[in-house]
Protein backbone atom coordinates (compact mmCIF):
# COMPACT_ATOMS: atom_id res chain seq x y z
CA UNK A 1 0.00 0.00 0.00
CA UNK A 2 1.44 3.55 -0.57
CA UNK A 3 0.39 5.99 1.17
CA UNK A 4 1.21 10.01 1.40
CA UNK A 5 -0.56 11.47 4.26
CA UNK A 6 0.59 14.39 6.44
CA UNK A 7 2.03 14.48 9.58
CA UNK A 8 -0.70 16.70 11.44
CA UNK A 9 -2.82 15.57 14.22
CA UNK A 10 -5.17 17.84 14.45
CA UNK A 11 -8.41 17.93 12.50
CA UNK A 12 -10.69 15.39 11.15
CA UNK A 13 -9.41 13.04 8.18
CA UNK A 14 -12.47 12.96 5.82
CA UNK A 15 -12.06 9.37 3.76
CA UNK A 16 -13.19 9.68 -0.20
CA UNK A 17 -13.42 6.42 -1.96
CA UNK A 18 -12.51 7.68 -5.51
CA UNK A 19 -12.26 5.86 -8.91
CA UNK A 20 -12.19 7.35 -12.19
CA UNK A 21 -12.98 10.88 -11.95
CA UNK A 22 -10.50 13.07 -11.30
CA UNK A 23 -12.36 16.37 -12.61
CA UNK A 24 -13.67 16.18 -9.40
CA UNK A 25 -11.00 16.28 -6.82
CA UNK A 26 -10.44 20.11 -6.86
CA UNK A 27 -14.54 20.21 -6.42
CA UNK A 28 -14.82 17.97 -3.16
CA UNK A 29 -11.55 19.90 -1.76
CA UNK A 30 -12.72 23.29 -2.10
CA UNK A 31 -16.27 22.09 -0.40
CA UNK A 32 -14.37 20.27 2.38
CA UNK A 33 -12.55 23.75 2.61
CA UNK A 34 -15.75 25.85 2.84
CA UNK A 35 -17.28 23.50 5.23
CA UNK A 36 -14.44 23.84 7.57
CA UNK A 37 -15.98 25.77 11.07
CA UNK A 38 -14.01 24.95 14.25
CA UNK A 39 -12.15 21.75 13.27
CA UNK A 40 -10.18 21.73 10.30
CA UNK A 41 -11.03 18.84 7.51
CA UNK A 42 -8.24 17.34 6.28
CA UNK A 43 -9.17 15.04 3.17
CA UNK A 44 -7.47 11.32 2.33
CA UNK A 45 -8.46 9.74 -1.22
CA UNK A 46 -8.61 6.33 -1.21
CA UNK A 47 -7.27 5.58 -4.99
CA UNK A 48 -7.10 2.17 -6.75
CA UNK A 49 -4.13 1.25 -7.98
CA UNK A 50 -4.67 1.22 -11.65
CA UNK A 51 -6.46 4.57 -11.51
CA UNK A 52 -3.31 6.33 -12.52
CA UNK A 53 -5.32 10.04 -13.91
CA UNK A 54 -7.01 10.00 -10.45
CA UNK A 55 -3.72 9.78 -8.42
CA UNK A 56 -1.81 12.41 -10.69
CA UNK A 57 -4.41 14.66 -10.06
CA UNK A 58 -4.53 14.36 -6.40
CA UNK A 59 -0.77 14.15 -6.14
CA UNK A 60 -1.06 17.58 -7.73
CA UNK A 61 -3.55 18.72 -5.85
CA UNK A 62 -1.04 18.07 -2.92
CA UNK A 63 -3.63 16.57 -0.99
CA UNK A 64 -3.32 13.34 1.42
CA UNK A 65 -3.67 9.77 -0.68
CA UNK A 66 -3.73 5.96 0.07
CA UNK A 67 -3.23 3.22 -2.86
CA UNK A 68 -4.79 0.36 -2.69
CA UNK A 69 -3.63 -2.23 -4.60
CA UNK A 70 -5.17 -4.06 -7.30
CA UNK A 71 -7.54 -3.83 -10.08
CA UNK A 72 -10.55 -2.49 -10.03
CA UNK A 73 -13.00 -5.23 -8.11
CA UNK A 74 -16.68 -5.94 -6.93
CA UNK A 75 -15.92 -4.56 -3.36
CA UNK A 76 -13.47 -2.29 -3.99
CA UNK A 77 -15.54 0.34 -1.79
CA UNK A 78 -15.67 -1.59 0.80
CA UNK A 79 -11.92 -2.13 0.74
CA UNK A 80 -10.72 1.36 0.83
CA UNK A 81 -12.80 2.33 3.69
Amino acid sequence: MITRLSTVEDGVRVILPVLGRPERAAPVLESLKESEREVPLRAVFMLTGTDREERSTVAALDADYVVVHGDRQPGDYARKI
